[in-house]
């Protein structure tokens, strides 16, 4: 039976929770990745930075039913979302990182892996030995089981 360990991706690029912003979207754009792992300055996993949480994201308005849209933890203004990206090149991923993260261990089973990306609806999930980080397995690493029978 195979285990996440036999299916995931261990070269991961990740980011620093006290990096900035902008230095986080240049290293993804240049890395060609659209998420990135957030580690804290001792290398423990702490968050998780995807594509998604530059594009805004619906929120609950306090005290109420409705929902309304928010980009960098700041509500959003028709006018002013190019002000907005302007402004957010100082923001630390730490202020708008997922937390906490969801990770699986690398002797999971494939079963556990995809109850998490049902019941979280997330892409990708980094993998750890203990609280280290060693890898990280998408949905698209689910085809590795095809071609590997």
């Amino acid at each position: 039976m195979k285990k996440i360990k036999d299916i995931m991706v261990s070269s991961v690029h990740t980011a620093n929770e006290n990096e900035t912003l902008n230095e986080v979207a240049v290293k993804m754009l240049e890395k060609n990745v659209g998420c990135l792992p957030v580690l804290d300055d001792e290398g423990k996993l702490v968050g998780f930075l995807s594509e998604t949480d530059f594009a805004g994201k619906e929120k609950l308005i306090p005290f109420s039913r409705n929902h309304a849209p928010q980009l960098f933890g700041k509500w959003l203004n028709e006018g002013g979302i190019e002000e907005m990206y302007k402004n957010a090149k100082t923001i630390k991923v730490k202020e708008i990182m997922s937390t906490p993260p969801i990770s699986i261990g690398q002797d999971e089973k494939i079963t556990d892996l995809i109850e998490k990306i049902m019941k979280y609806n997330i892409h990708r999930i980094p993998v750890v030995n203990g609280e280290e980080l060693v890898g990280i397995v998408s949905r698209r690493d689910l085809l590795k089981l095809l071609i590997s029978q």
